[in-house]
């Protein structure tokens, strides 16, 4: 399973050779500061995962690039592991696991927020290299909890070893990511929600108090070090508050909870308004009544707001429940599969109340209910999706909770099943669970198939051409360090920062405009794309059916995203018609090779550009590498004497 995981969502960084998610230059960057001993180079922020790269290029030499572009499946297996060591752990036959990661691993999606949440599992980014973490909180919480020290003896040995696992993965999380942190206090309060009561033993409380207070100092002593002596926290802590807030509308949903909200309110006001008209004519004939019996209506009307009162917070509660269904289950899964969620939703907590029941009557005390605690996490999750929609402030943003989500609630689906192996464990056939198990797997893997809900290929969000990569790297290892500057939009930076220099093409225009330009390397790399990319496009793989579908572009047709498939890649064509055009002014370069037209325009510049320097000099510039869709040219400088590259 880890190896399909593996194959699975490693599969883009070898048919896209550059970085799949614009987060990932960002963070390149990070961790060059720590090469250049900038601890917090950019503000405060969570800096685990930069650490863990940086140890990798320092102790093992793999360049940044090449950690980043390959490094999820790392944490693809080591959060298939965690995953697999919580519910081996919570489930009460050992083998129901392999059915909740088949699952997991091969069913569909049917909703954009989950096509960019699995999406991001590809990418080196720090929430999802740090999701395992928030499955080890649960699953070391879980068993400090069920321990029971039967001596004197045992309550002596010292600190209990899954509590200390439980605060090293508490601070991995706050260090790593602070959604990551949220996420894995949820699934841990559902899962303590029915062991309150051992929680707050004494031999309990005071042990896991000091060690959530350990966790949260030993991670965040470093960040509040960094902010005391003056380095001011990093901007994307303030768009995680923006996400709360309701201000970001590029991920967060709360302002279109809120314009939804409206329209209702609208349409129930209307109604309302007919509504008090009828009223006013029935309390005007309640009042001629009411005068002649003044004490017994007033108790009447006491009885009746305490009926209100009851009948209305039922109401908000049903009325809540609804909006759950709508704006979770059904938004992320159509009807006809939230249908069945909840199905098993309910299914599930009969058994959990079943086994309460059934543990109290043997035993006289109450469990520590798993199966309970599996289907309370699975709907807590589906709530804080909700939760712009409820009215409540979104603590995290939607998308990012998709993929946790969809593992709780194929684990959830997991346990009916679970009772039957369980049962079936305990006759003369149990020697036949891990064949049943087995039979299981592929059972989920070619019904999927045959059902055509086995899962699609995901997507990169591409900005340059493979070939490009692959000149880069060659350039990487064929020219001596420092002594080449490649001129290019933004991406070749981040690849050859480590050994070569770089010019961004919207410098390169504005300042070839100038009386005098010169770049003081010895080699000149001029990048020019003969077919303009269109930046950020949502590029979708294709490959073998055993591994994935062509499916979910389908899903983006409303969207505003520029969508490619294959080896199909959405792009333009460079032009003398566009020289001397005028460019979009813009932040940063980056955002200037987003809009099209100003790529177009600068390509085409570079191109006639280097066909110019190629009429002066035609001995002096040669083609590197050309295909049909990118060109470099090379120009060997004599340093002592450089090329004024003015027009």
């Amino acid at each position: 399973m880890i190896i399909f995981a593996v194959a699975y969502f490693s599969y883009g960084a070898f048919q896209c050779h550059s970085y799949g998610w614009g987060d990932m230059y960002v963070h390149h960057a990070w961790i060059y500061g720590l090469k250049e001993g900038k601890i917090f180079s950019e503000g405060v922020y969570p800096e685990a995962m930069h650490c863990f790269v940086y140890c990798m290029n320092v102790l093992f030499g793999i360049p940044v690039y090449s950690c980043l572009l390959f490094m999820g499946e790392i944490h693809v297996s080591a959060l298939i592991v965690a995953v697999y060591c919580l519910f081996r752990e919570v489930m009460k036959s050992k083998y129901t696991v392999y059915l909740i990661l088949t699952a997991f691993l091969t069913v569909d999606v049917v909703c954009v927020d989950e096509i960019y949440g699995i999406s991001r599992l590809q990418y080196t980014i720090p929430q999802e290299f740090g999701l395992y973490t928030q499955f080890l909180c649960a699953l070391y919480l879980i068993c400090f909890i069920r321990r029971n020290p039967k001596s004197d003896r045992e309550k002596k040995k010292g600190i209990d070893k899954n509590l200390f696992l439980f605060t090293t993965s508490l601070a991995a999380s706050i260090v790593i990511h602070f959604y990551v942190t949220i996420m894995a206090f949820f699934l841990c309060a559902s899962f303590a929600l029915l062991g309150i009561t051992r929680i707050f033993r004494k031999e309990n409380f005071r042990p896991l108090v000091v060690a959530v207070i350990a966790g949260g100092v030993i991670s965040t002593t470093p960040m509040i070090l960094a902010f005391a002596t003056g380095t001011p926290l990093q901007g994307s802590l303030n768009w995680g508050m923006n996400i709360i807030n309701g201000t970001d509308t590029k991920e967060g949903r709360t302002q279109v909870a809120q314009n939804i909200s409206e329209e209702n309110s609208e349409e129930e006001n209307s109604i309302k308004k007919n509504t008090d008209i009828r009223s006013e004519i029935q309390e005007n004939q309640t009042t001629i009544s009411a005068n002649k019996d003044m004490t017994q209506q007033i108790e009447n009307n006491t009885a009746v707001q305490k009926h209100f009162a009851v009948k209305g917070m039922v109401q908000k509660i049903i009325d809540n429940i609804k909006l759950v269904y709508k704006y979770g289950y059904a938004q992320l899964y159509g009807e006809e599969r939230a249908g069945w969620i909840i199905r098993f939703t309910l299914l599930s907590l009969a058994l959990g109340v079943l086994n309460l029941i059934i543990y109290f009557i043997r035993l006289k005390k109450f469990p520590f209910e798993m199966y309970l605690g599996i289907t309370f996490a699975s709907v807590f999750f589906m709530i804080l999706y909700a939760a712009p929609f409820l009215g409540l402030p979104e603590i995290i943003a939607g998308a990012r909770l998709c993929l946790t989500e969809q593992i709780l609630l194929f684990a959830m689906m997991a346990v009916p099943f679970d009772g039957l192996f369980f049962l079936f464990e305990k006759t003369k056939a149990a020697r036949f669970s891990p064949f049943l198990s087995l039979l299981g797997v592929v059972s989920i893997y070619v019904g999927t198939h045959y059902f055509g809900i086995f899962h699609g290929y995901l997507y990169y969000e591409l900005t340059r051409y493979n070939s490009v990569v692959e000149v880069t790297n060659s350039i990487i290892e064929n020219c001596p360090k420092y002594q080449y500057t490649i001129i290019s939009t933004t991406e070749e930076l981040y690849q050859a920062i480590e050994s070569g220099r770089h010019e961004e093409i919207l410098d390169f225009y504005n300042r070839s405009k100038q009386e005098k330009y010169i770049i003081p390397t010895e080699y000149l790399f001029f990048y020019v794309e003969k077919k303009p990319i269109q930046y950020a496009q949502y590029h979708f793989f294709t490959g073998p059916r055993w591994l994935a579908q062509a499916k979910y572009t389908k899903f983006y047709k409303y969207s505003n995203a520029v969508l490619s498939e294959g080896d199909e890649i959405a792009n333009s064509q460079i032009s003398e018609f566009l020289l001397n055009d005028s460019i979009t002014i813009t932040g940063k370069a980056s955002d200037a090779y987003s809009n099209i037209k100003n790529r177009e325009i600068l390509e085409s510049e570079m191109y006639f550009w280097c066909q110019k320097f190629k009429m002066h000099f035609p001995n002096e510039i040669k083609v590197y590498y050309e295909d049909e869709d990118f060109i470099c040219y090379v120009v060997k400088q004599n340093t002592d004497h450089l090329y004024d590259l003015s027009d």
